[in-house]
Parts: structure tokens; sequence; C-alpha cells
């Protein structure tokens, strides 16, 4: 009788209980940004607060990236986790006094979501690092997986516990619940056993400037990655614009159940796909195939969803869109992964974030004049074959 085989976990338990808080930290987060968001539209009851926001929240991902991996190269990663925490924290409790004084508005809604972004650009910096110091290489697209399942619950779940909160509860009880994730998921991090904590090279030698544009320099000397910054720089544009019009697009002819179903649906499609690609290795070549394939099949669904109103339908292409959404974007960051030296992933993944990041706030202010001005009134037009196709 043959040996039994010895059962392994997927990823190491620090690993495993590393990405088990992010993505604590990450609904938290959520709850936070959903009862911000949903305030603003209840005051104001205008699309263009509501795209505002929208850009607050993309704006410091450009502006302070560069910082951003320059600090996580230069300290210690849990360091700069925990943080982020501390900033995210600190936002949250200025949310609850300024509400509890009615000093709530718009201006300030915006300052918090702009601190709530750097905190979340730190914090992506600081884990993308530190994943690669703890994890193999061979199983790299594994941890990517899980924090993108994690990103599919917080999808799932987020909208979910914000809309019945803030109903039964109330914006108070949102802040507080999203300031709790963060505050958990700080003292977990601050409990987790994780070595080669420390920046790999001394950065002593290098001006602040010659650090911060070293990862431009590196980048554009090396052609497929700049060809892949590029090309990951065209599809943000459409993602974001899909991302900020998800919500009032149902809203416009569906419920707002239909819209828990469809984010529901999104949600699970990304869970369960980053579940089982979490469970299998991949090499770096399959993950550029997924790359490629992953985002056409991506512009098909779109396309698709902004033409049809039938409920199962959209429900079907949510999904689709959620599993579409993890294998793009754990296999581009398996890829960035595996082709950048560990000392200087930081300020190559700031390049990354600031290069594929630096049109969605244009994208998304010209969504405003583009969807008032021009796509409302083509398909008001009578007898136009697409207005028909749409309003079917």
């Amino acid at each position: 009788v043959g040996s039994s085989p010895v059962i392994r976990p997927v990823l190491p338990w620090p690993v495993l209980l590393l990405l088990v808080t992010r993505g604590i930290s990450s609904i938290g987060g959520t709850l936070v940004a959903f009862a911000l968001n949903i305030w603003v539209f209840r005051e104001t009851g205008s699309y263009r607060a509501f795209v505002l926001l929208a850009v607050l929240a993309n704006l410091p991902i450009v502006l302070f990236a560069p910082f951003a991996g320059w600090l996580t190269d230069r300290f210690s990663k849990r360091l700069m986790l925990m943080l982020a925490d501390a900033i995210a924290l600190g936002s949250v409790l200025a949310a609850l006094l300024l509400h509890a004084l009615g000093a709530l508005g718009l201006a300030p809604a915006g300052a918090i979501v702009l601190l709530l972004a750097v905190a979340g650009e730190l914090r992506w910096s600081s884990l993308s690092v530190l994943v690669t110091t703890v994890v193999e290489r061979n199983q790299l697209e594994r941890a990517n997986a899980i924090q993108q399942s994690f990103r599919g619950l917080n999808v799932m779940l987020g909208p979910v516990f914000g809309a019945v909160g803030i109903e039964l509860l109330g914006i108070n009880a949102l802040l507080v619940a999203g300031g709790a994730g963060y505050l958990l998921s700080g003292l977990s991090l601050a409990a987790l056993p994780i070595a080669h904590d420390r920046a790999q090279g001394s950065m002593s030698s290098d001006t602040l400037w010659r650090s911060l544009t070293l990862g431009f320099r590196w980048v554009w000397e090396r052609p497929p990655l700049r060809r892949l910054l590029g090309f990951f720089m065209l599809v943000n544009v459409g993602v974001s614009v899909f991302t900020v019009t998800f919500p009032p697009y149902l809203l416009s002819f569906a419920s707002s159940q239909m819209l828990g179903l469809a984010l529901g649906a999104l949600g699970a499609g990304a869970f369960g796909c980053g579940l089982t690609m979490g469970r299998k290795r991949r090499s770096p070549a399959t993950s550029e195939m997924q790359i490629l394939w992953g985002t056409l099949g991506f512009g098909v669904c779109v396309a698709a969803w902004g033409l049809c109103r039938h409920p199962g339908v959209l429900l079907a292409l949510a999904a689709a869109i959620g599993v579409l959404e993890t294998v793009i974007l754990a296999s581009s960051q398996t890829v960035w992964q595996a082709q950048v030296p560990k000392a200087i992933q930081g300020r190559i993944f700031a390049v990354r974030t600031v290069t594929a990041y630096a049109l969605i706030p244009v994208a998304l202010i010209g969504s405003v004049p583009l969807a008032h001005s021009l796509l409302a009134p083509l398909l008001a037009r009578p007898g136009l074959p697409l207005a028909a196709l749409w309003r079917g």
C-alpha cells in the first residue's frame, strides 16, 4: 500500500494571514467609500459630484505613487502597511467627528476620499513588494489570485453591507465598521511573523529625485515592459469609465435590488475565479497570454453590457466581467513581479501605476459631457437603430 500524499497548504500560513487581513481592511474601505458616496449623492443628487469623488479617489494614485514606491523600497513593508492603516483609520475618525458636528460637506468628504486613496496606494505598493519577498516565484500567481478573490468578496459584501447598513443603521455605523476593519488589520499585521522585511539595498548614494525617477528610466530601457504599460494605460481608460458608470447606468432603468444582484454577480465571478486560479501554478508566459485574451473578452462583455437590458443576461455578463477582471489583474501582477528585481520593485510598480492610471481622471471628467451632450441626445432620437436596440 502506497503512502498517503502529504497535504500542503496552497500558500504558507503567514502569507495567507497577510492576505486575509488585507482583505478585511479592503472590505472596511469599501464600507467607508460607499457611505461617503451615498451621503454625497443624497445631499447633492448630482452625477457631477459623484464623478468628482471618483476623480479624487484616483488622483493620488498618479501623484503619490512614486513616493509610495520610494517609501516601500526604503523602509519596512510591514511598517508601511501599518502606516497606511493608521492614515485610513484617522480619516474615518475625522469623518465621524465632522458628521457629528454637522460639518461633513462635499469638500470635507472629498478631502477624506483623498486621504483614503493615499493610504490605499501606500498599502498596494507595500503589499505588492512584500508578497514577492515571502512567496516563491512559482506561487506568485496563486497569491495574486487569492488577493483578487478577496477583491471579489469585497465587491459582493461591501455594497450589500453598505446598502443594508446605511438604511438600518446610518452612515455613522458604516464608518465605525470601516474603522474597525482598519484597526483589526493593523493589529493583526503587528503580530505577523514576516522575515526579510527590510529594503534590500542602500539608496543613500542617490538623491531623492534620482531615486523617484529610477523606475521610469529602468522601464524605458526595456521595450516589452514599456509596451505593456502603454497597453494598460489604454485599457484602464475603458475600465474606469465602466466602473464609475456601472451603478448610475443600471439605476437609470432598473431597481436598486437589481444593482445589488449585479454587483453580487460581479463579485462572485471575481471571487470564484480567484480561488480557482489560486489552486494552480502557471508560468509568466501563460500569464501574458491570459492578459491578452482576458482583455479581448472583457471588451466584448462591456460592449454587450451597454446594449442589453435583460436582467438574466446582465447578471451573466456581470459575472463574466468579474472573472475576466481577476484574470487580467492577477496575470499582470505576476508578470511584473517575475520581471522586476525585488530591491527596486516599489519604484517600478509606482511607474506602472502612474502610467496606467494617468488618463483615468481625464476619462472620468470627459464622461460627463459625453453622457449628457452626445450619447443621451442620440439615444433619445426615434428611428435610430442604436437607440432602438438599446431601448429594446
